[in-house]
This record gives C-alpha cells, structure tokens and sequence, in this order.
C-alpha cells in the first residue's frame, strides 16, 4: 500500500507539473468493473487512502400487524447514512441487484439506527424491504433486504421472515408465538406447492400423505415420520443454497398436534423471488486438444476472472432436456454443488466421462448462482476402448 501511495504521488506530481504548461493532462482511474474515470489534475490537490470497514445497515423485522410492520436497522461503524425503501414483492421481477432496486424506487434517506414502524401496508401482503448503506464518503457499500408478509387481521402464530435473497440461495426465519408449539414447514417451488394443494387439499393433507409414504417404505408408523420432521422453537436457516435463479418460492409453516397429526392453526404462506444473476462480459474461448476413450484435454481462454462451470454429459442427456425445453436448468440443479466444475481466468485440464465410444457435449456457461453468459456445448464423441 505504502509503495502504491508513492507511486502514484509521484504521478500525480509529475503530471500537475506539466498541467501548469499544458492544462490538458487528467488522472485516469481504471477501475475493477473496466470502467475508466478521469479527473482533471487542476482540480486535484493530493491522493490519499482511508481503511474503511463493512458499510452496511443491517436490517430485521421485529413484528408484523394487520397493515404494519416494524423493522429494527443497526448500521455498522463505518456506515454513515443508509437509503429505506420497501415494495410489494411481486412489484420487482428480479432483475439488477438489490442495491438498483432501491434506487429505481422511492427511497428515504436515514442516518440513525432502532425500530421504525412501516404503516399503511396491505392486510395480508407479502413485502420486499430494504436497505443500501453508504460510507462518510458517499460511496454505497452492501445492500440488504427481507421479505415478509403481514398480518391478516387473524390470529398469525408465526413470525416468518425471509432474507438474504440471492440467485441461488435464502435465508429463512421462524419464530412461533407459541414456543411450545409443534410445527411442520417446508421451503417448495411455486409449482410443487401449487400440486400439493390441487392432488391433496392443504399443507397437512400433503404432509400425511408423506408421512404413510414413508412409513410403507422403511418400515415405521406414520407418527414416527412425523415427529422425526416437525419442530419446536425458533427455526433459523442461515443459508438454503439449493434454489435455482429467476424462480418462484414460498415458505409454509402451520401450527400441528404431536399425537394425531392434525392441523392447529392456518398454514401461513410466504412467496419470493429468486433474482437473475448479473450479466458477465466474459469472453470464453474453448478448445478441446485431445480425444480419449474416457474423456478430453480442454483449454479454456477467457477475458476476466469471472467464474464458469465446465462440465460433460452424454448427448442423450442433452437432447432429451433440450426437447423438454429446460436443460440449463435441470443441468445446474445437478451439478451447482459440485465445487470441482466451478473455473476462473484461462485453464487446462482433462475432463473425464463413463463410456468409450460415446456421443458427448462439453458443457460451459458462466456462473455466480446462475448463468452469467450463453451457455456452449461442443460435441464430442469418445474413443473405442
């Protein structure tokens, strides 16, 4: 850091120097994004740093009424100030980032930290709500938002809040009014929550039918099943990392007897959106060297560090979720936690498969909980044994 400092002082001197004769030279900032900034050299006096921390107003939901809610905001040391915004949640589609979003709608600016009440809410309504934290400089840090559904107007015996939202992953929290309560909860897509209810009725209807499911297949009483899955107490998922980008979600907890499995309360649902990972600019150039009965050398030359997945299916595979209309999908659902598929910057590597003699595409899409770029499958076909 201190070399860096001196060296562009230095620059800085020298070029103000020739801007006393010249008055056209400018700084140039290249920065991490590939965004060039420049500055007149008259209208800077000196170049220093400053060490700042995590920039960010930490957001949570205290409570929820029938048309409010009340959120608690404790910014971190080197937060100054922070934009408050909320939505309805079906409001954004879930493209950009979290932090564009509060700047494209109404926002307030605050600069203290506690419990603020959102009034005049939707009975019923599931909202995004937001927060985006900026330095003593202006600059913005780490935007943060919670999705939550207010009251009814009934009695609500759960506090669920869903958080963190990304492309591929939420956080999810509990809290029974009742902490005594047994509960079952489950965290579907849209689609699979829309079939529970159409083939079995309600939430605890689908459960049963789970739970003598599993009881015919491993040898066990339906109560067994049941008591292995419900819970007590605050459930917190700090990270559910499974999801896929660009979809629909919800939550669902209901209130349940421990000893005859019946419903005690309403099912409460919570939706939300996954959002759709930003575009990557990322220029990747692949090269398959050499053909083997078990796989193939590949080079891969790319134009940043973005990362990518790089993986290999059989053609069969490929054609039959092309023909379904959701090979990426499925694809990425198999493979996201497969660390070994994940790349970054240019590579060289033998990538192997099962069967010599064997029709197979090479797999390669940009990656940062979804795909970044178009995906490209290069065919290849084994060598016999």
């Amino acid at each position: 850091m201190r070399k860096l400092f001196l060296t562009i002082m230095c620059v800085v001197s020298g070029i103000a120097a020739m801007a006393q004769s010249q008055g056209t030279n400018r700084l140039v900032v290249h920065k991490g994004d590939n965004t060039i900034v420049g500055y007149a050299i008259n209208n800077v006096d000196s170049v220093t740093f400053d060490a700042i921390g995590e920039v960010k107003a930490a957001l949570s939901v205290v409570s929820t009424e029938e048309s409010s809610m009340t959120i608690n905001i404790q910014r971190t040391a080197d937060c100054k100030t922070y934009y408050l915004a909320y939505e309805i949640a079906s409001n954004w589609d879930g493209y950009g980032t979290v932090a564009d979003r509060i700047k494209e709608i109404n926002h307030t600016t605050y600069s203290v930290d506690g419990n603020q009440q959102l009034q005049s809410l939707h009975s019923g309504e599931t909202y995004n709500v937001y927060t985006l934290g900026f330095d003593k400089y202006g600059i913005e840090g780490e935007a943060q938002m919670v999705t939550v559904k207010v009251g009814t107007g009934e009695e609500d015996m759960f506090d669920i809040v869903v958080s963190n939202i990304t492309s591929s992953s939420v956080s999810v929290k509990i809290t029974p009014k009742d902490q005594n309560m047994y509960y079952s909860w489950m965290l579907h897509t849209k689609e699979h929550y829309d079939e529970a209810i159409e083939k079995n009725g309600d939430m605890n209807g689908y459960d049963n039918a789970w739970w003598n499911w599993v009881a015919t297949q491993y040898g066990t009483t339906w109560e067994e099943a049941m008591r292995n899955e419900i819970v007590q107490g605050v459930t917190d998922i700090p990270k559910s990392d499974w999801l896929l980008w660009d979809s629909d979600y919800v939550v669902t907890v209901y209130g349940i007897d421990y000893n005859d499995g019946s419903a005690l309360t309403k099912t409460m649902v919570v939706p939300f959106h996954t959002l759709v990972p930003e575009p990557s600019d990322n220029q990747i150039s692949v090269e398959i060297k050499n053909v083997y009965s078990d796989g193939v050398d590949v080079k891969i030359t790319t134009t940043n560090n973005d990362t990518y997945l790089v993986g290999s299916e059989s053609a069969s595979y490929v054609n039959f979720y092309q023909q379904n209309g959701n090979f990426l999908q499925k694809w990425i659902s198999d493979v996201h936690e497969n660390a070994s598929l994940l790349h970054s910057g240019d590579d060289e590597f033998k990538k192997t498969v099962k069967k010599a003699d064997t029709d197979y595409y090479l797999i390669v899409v940009g990656y940062d909980g979804g795909p970044t770029t178009e995906v490209q499958l290069i065919p290849f076909h084994t060598a016999a044994q």
